[in-house]
């Protein structure tokens, strides 16, 4: 019992969470500017989804957001610039813990003010970011991270550090879970559907104009062979996800494969913020341990490389 108390009260995954952080802050900050001159259009009053049909939609659902106080045109100016200074200060970590919950609660406004423009991508920041609320997100990368430094003796002596720590480990839990839930149902859904058990379902997704990467996904959609390896092995790869983590070896293969096969998916079908979200949540799927090992490993590599590589008095002067 004592060793399972010491486990819980110790916080793990820390430098996956800070990560984590800094990938979905980077991906809001890109979601705000990108729409910056279109932002009347989008969550304005008159914009493609008008204030009568959005509060009608929201009492039915039973959903708060900021936009039920107000819905002029100069709130909408002030939620969506303090929503880019927030999504900032959250991505360097200052304040974490504060501005993570501002981040949030704009994002959440911003999501349901026109919930036909969202994707899956805003729907797992949706659903990951409430669980980061209770995490300790600013512990490396962050602003706080070196304000921490001075003060971590005291914090580790306070009476709330343990509770705080178990919180923390229960959020980054959730978070994981959440990512394998994710992975495991959609590969099972895939493979109830008849398209994607005759090799058949990239082939189609490619051809919708709106996921096409001009082209490149020509050539693939024409090899009848790679659409065949494409499609079965994705679904081969998300059932098998989970239980790849299992093992310390196959678990970076799994985590390194996610990521490439996210990065496929944003280039090939033109889903690269969605790819981006899935990308940032994997770091959190390696210890701190994990981390410190392939910091050496690409030390060692480095290192070698300037080893062998020949010294430029030796060059000018060889003996």
């Amino acid at each position: 019992m004592k060793r399972v108390e010491e486990f819980l009260t110790t916080p793990h995954l820390l430098i996956g969470t800070s990560l984590l952080r800094v990938g979905f802050g980077l991906g809001l900050l890109y979601l705000y500017l990108y729409h910056m001159s279109e932002r009347h259009l989008l969550w304005g009053s008159f914009g493609l989804w008008p204030t009568g049909p959005f509060l009608e939609g929201a009492n039915v659902r039973g959903v708060y957001t900021l936009f039920q106080w107000f819905d002029s045109p100069w709130f909408l100016e002030g939620v969506y610039f303090g929503g880019i200074l927030a999504t900032l200060l959250f991505t360097i970590g200052y304040r974490t813990r504060l501005f993570s919950i501002i981040t949030f609660v704009i994002f959440w406004s911003f999501y349901f003010r026109n919930p036909f423009i969202t994707n899956g991508g805003e729907n797992i920041l949706r659903l990951e970011m409430f669980y980061l609320l209770f995490a300790n997100a600013g512990a490396y990368f962050s602003v706080d991270h070196s304000r921490k430094k001075q003060r971590r003796r005291l914090a580790k002596a306070h009476r709330l550090f343990p509770y705080q720590a178990a919180l923390h480990n229960f959020a980054v839990a959730a978070i994981a879970l959440q990512l394998l839930f994710m992975y495991f149902t959609a590969g099972m859904y895939k493979v109830m559907g008849s398209m994607w058990q005759n090799g058949t379902a990239v082939y189609y997704a490619m051809r919708v104009q709106d996921y096409v990467w001009p082209g490149i996904s020509e050539i693939v959609w024409s090899s009848e062979g790679l659409i065949l390896f494409l499609t079965y092995s994705s679904v081969l790869f998300q059932i098998a996800f989970p239980f790849l983590l299992l093992n310390r070896y196959t678990k970076y293969f799994a985590v390194f494969g996610a990521m490439f096969f996210h990065l496929g998916v944003g280039l090939l079908m033109n889903l690269m913020l969605f790819s981006w979200y899935m990308i940032s949540c994997e770091f959190i799927l390696l210890t701190d341990r994990d981390y410190r090992r392939i910091r050496e490993w690409l030390r060692r590599i480095t290192h070698k490389k300037k080893k062998t590589a020949p010294d430029q008095d030796d060059v000018l002067h060889p003996s």
